[in-house]
């Protein structure tokens, strides 16, 4: 679920907030914690009537399952298809160079795409690294001395 902002305007939600008397509104709480969800819930309704929740497409979830793939490559992947189609539904005559044009562009796309793929993986994993080292340095430092004592 996402929020659609296609048609949000931050001016008009501003506005808005200005409109809501939150002291009043928070005050109806008997502790800390309603106060907060009153104050919760009335900004997220506001939220929810200036920009709706939507649902995702399939396609967007597949690409939010595939981070590597950049906008660059999606479009290029577009035009990729449109090459392809334009071979299946061309006439002969032009078909041998749109052939050699799609063979070429889908490699190409092909190499990227695990390039990308790899990079990706890698930087995420010297990242995930990095912070475990942070939190677990210690562990790690005494475990590789420990290591190089034993012959």
């Amino acid at each position: 679920m996402l929020s659609n902002f296609k048609n949000f305007k931050i001016n008009e939600f501003i506005e808005e907030l200005y409109k809501i008397d939150l002291i009043n509104i928070t005050a109806n709480g008997t502790n800390i914690n309603e106060s907060f969800d009153i104050f919760f819930n009335t900004i997220e309704g506001l939220l929810n009537t200036m920009a709706p929740i939507r649902k995702q497409t399939k396609n967007e979830k597949r690409l939010e399952q595939r981070p590597w793939i950049t906008k660059g490559l999606s479009k290029s992947m577009q035009i990729r298809d449109s090459l392809y189609k334009e071979l299946s539904n061309g006439n002969p005559q032009t078909k041998k160079n749109i052939s050699i044009r799609h063979k070429c562009y889908r490699n190409l796309i092909v190499t990227l795409l695990r390039r990308s793929k790899e990079n990706y993986y890698k930087n995420y994993s010297n990242v995930n690294v990095s912070l475990m080292l942070r939190k677990h340095g210690m562990v790690f430092v005494t475990f590789w001395q420990y290591q190089k004592r034993i012959p």
